[in-house]
């Protein structure tokens, strides 16, 4: 299951059914991501996945992304560059390339992140992140074992 960010939401994917769950957007924000520093800063201060990203179409577009192995766009942090996506849209090839050419030599980048982005606090260790996700969702786990136990 994607879309996980805590032990809350690990705990209710294991609860309903699923095998796994991804924390790819919480596992960016890592000490040792690939991400920059700039873009782990982002993740953290997105407050909600609803609100600050975007269905990354015009996104893959600017960095020659034809099609992901899923066959969906991925979902992005809403920046600058989302704003070059209205003349994008009505851009010829010759513009078109013109305005990748723009984005490239903005300092801009972008930020890949998952609907979950919102429950990102801070950067941390990879391991910390892993313990912490685990703790949570034992805790949650044994209260609704508690809460089942009890009726």
């Amino acid at each position: 299951a994607g879309g996980v960010a805590d032990g809350r939401g690990m705990a209710g994917s294991l609860v309903l059914g699923a095998d796994a769950v991804i924390l790819g957007t919480r596992l960016a924000a890592a000490e040792e991501s690939d991400y920059s520093d700039t873009q782990k800063a982002a993740l953290v201060q997105a407050k909600d996945g609803a609100n600050t990203t975007t269905l990354g179409f015009f996104h893959d577009a600017l960095l020659g992304i034809e099609e992901h192995s899923s066959g969906l766009p991925g979902r992005c942090l809403i920046t600058d560059s989302s704003a070059l996506q209205r003349r994008w849209e009505q851009a010829d090839a010759a513009e078109r390339e013109a305005i990748k050419k723009e984005h490239q030599n903005s300092g801009r980048e972008t930020t890949w992140a998952g609907a979950a982005v919102g429950l990102i606090k801070r950067v941390q260790p990879a391991a910390e992140i892993l313990n912490e996700v685990t703790r949570e969702a034992v805790t949650a786990l044994q209260g609704g074992n508690a809460l089942v136990k009890a009726a």
